[in-house]
């Protein structure tokens, strides 16, 4: 809790951490005989340092997955109660989801003040360009966001990445791609590895910060948010 209440204490301080990692990354692929490559990098916590990103990577492509925070909290709950039990016993789900529900609240907080600052800059400076909203800006720089719902993700994976592709760098995926994809999945399918379903109650997650928080509904709002797809 200590080292989460000091990265989130570093609201507008994380650009000397991004070069020092864009230096990682480009130490890693130095030597890749494939030559330059796309890097992926994945955490939720991004979404708390995304004018540092801009910065720091202005040729960035950033997938901004949306879930309903209800699911995004207990999910995540569940993860850090799991990882837990590995090292220690002494584990209390309802402490867990109080902190996860304010470290959510936190980082939906500086990505709604971001994308509405971008939103506004963008349409500023490039009146008649084709900004499409919420700091999409499509014509000023190689920089881009395109917004996905985990829900479409899921329900049709080979779409919605496609649709992705398009917004971000302007071509859908190749045949092969496609092809890999589907078989992939076809060998994947959600469910493979059993089903999990916490429940908000075992968290504490059923009433209080979670459901009268106003970042949340101004996020849901926002972006139209949809709870994640069913497994059946």
């Amino acid at each position: 809790h200590s080292y989460m209440r000091h990265l989130l204490s570093m609201e507008d301080n994380h650009e000397d951490s991004l070069r020092f990692h864009r230096r990682v990354l480009q130490y890693l692929q130095q030597d890749d005989p494939h030559g330059p490559r796309r890097w992926v990098l994945k955490t939720p916590y991004f979404l708390a340092m995304l004018d540092g990103i801009r910065s720091v990577y202005p040729n960035a492509k950033i997938i901004h997955m949306h879930r309903d925070p209800l699911q995004s909290v207990l999910s995540t709950s569940s993860v850090v109660t799991k990882t837990l039990g590995v090292v220690t016993d002494d584990i209390d789900p309802r402490r867990i989801g109080a902190h996860q529900a304010l470290v959510h609240e936190e980082i939906l907080r500086r990505a709604i003040k971001v994308r509405r600052k971008w939103h506004k800059k963008d349409k500023d400076r490039d009146e008649g360009g084709e900004e499409d909203g919420l700091g999409r800006d499509q014509t000023s720089s190689s920089f881009r966001v395109a917004d996905a719902h985990l829900r479409d993700l899921q329900q049709d994976p080979v779409g919605t990445i496609d649709r992705i592709y398009r917004e971000l760098f302007g071509e859908g995926l190749s045949t092969e791609a496609v092809r890999l994809m589907r078989e992939w999945l076809r060998d994947n399918p959600r469910n493979k590895h059993g089903l999990h379903r916490p429940k908000m109650e075992d968290f504490g997650l059923d009433s209080g910060r979670m459901v009268e928080s106003a970042v949340f509904s101004t996020y849901r709002s926002m972006f139209q948010v949809q709870g994640a797809a069913t497994i059946p």
